[in-house]
């Protein structure tokens, strides 16, 4: 009955859905990729994934490996950043939403619940994300990374850009003592929000003013 599927949703693995698919290969090359709609929650809130699709001897397309972790860059940036110095490091915020139950569509067997932990933001992947609770009217999120370092440029991946963001961004070497270190005051569409500045510290801390108060991801380079 399956024999001819090239993709299956993949509950063990979190993959609980693959809509919308689509192929393309980048000019110049031979390989090819498969984009597809991770299952939100029941709405518009979805991701975007990318998977590489092999072939067999006779050009029969071999069943797809499913991966929330996707296939990273498929050329080198313009613009190299270097190493993410917040991947897989500390962080708190002022609050947390909820865990939220997705209720299934048609398929009882996605039983699924999200999460909003303030280390979403730093698991490098765009399918988690930290959410501030509704009721929180001074939201603010704060990053360890673990010694003081010397750092050059922050990255905000807000949730919902398309609304814009408003956020002050300090650093500190100790946690007490904190110092500009990027952000605005009015209301900026864009994904990523950047900042670069120059500076050796272990801890930032930013506080957001405007927008949807959460983050898909924060990187420190």
């Amino acid at each position: 009955l399956y024999k001819d599927l090239i993709v299956m949703k993949d509950f063990k693995k979190g993959i609980y859905g693959d809509a919308h698919g689509c192929f393309f290969h980048p000019q110049g090359s031979e390989q090819w990729y498969f984009i597809h709609l991770e299952y939100g929650r029941s709405g518009t809130n979805r991701q975007s994934w990318a998977q590489k699709v092999e072939f067999n001897s006779n050009g029969t397309i071999q069943p797809i490996q499913l991966t929330t972790r996707g296939v990273g860059a498929i050329r080198p940036p313009a613009d190299p950043a270097g190493p993410n110095l917040a991947l897989g490091k500390k962080a708190t915020a002022s609050s947390t939403q909820p865990d939220f139950w997705v209720p299934p569509i048609n398929d009882p067997g996605l039983n699924r619940t999200e999460g909003y932990a303030p280390t979403n933001a730093l698991d490098g992947s765009y399918g988690s994300r930290w959410l501030a609770a509704e009721a929180d009217k001074s939201v603010w999120y704060q990053l360890d990374l673990g010694k003081v370092q010397a750092i050059q440029r922050t990255e905000l991946y807000f949730v919902q850009p398309t609304q814009g963001h408003a956020y002050r961004l300090e650093f500190s070497t100790d946690g007490r003592k904190w110092q500009p270190y990027g952000g605005q005051e009015a209301l900026r569409v864009q994904s990523p929000q950047t900042d670069r500045n120059t500076v050796r510290a272990r801890y930032l801390r930013l506080t957001i003013l405007k927008g949807t108060p959460g983050l898909w991801e924060f990187r420190v380079y």
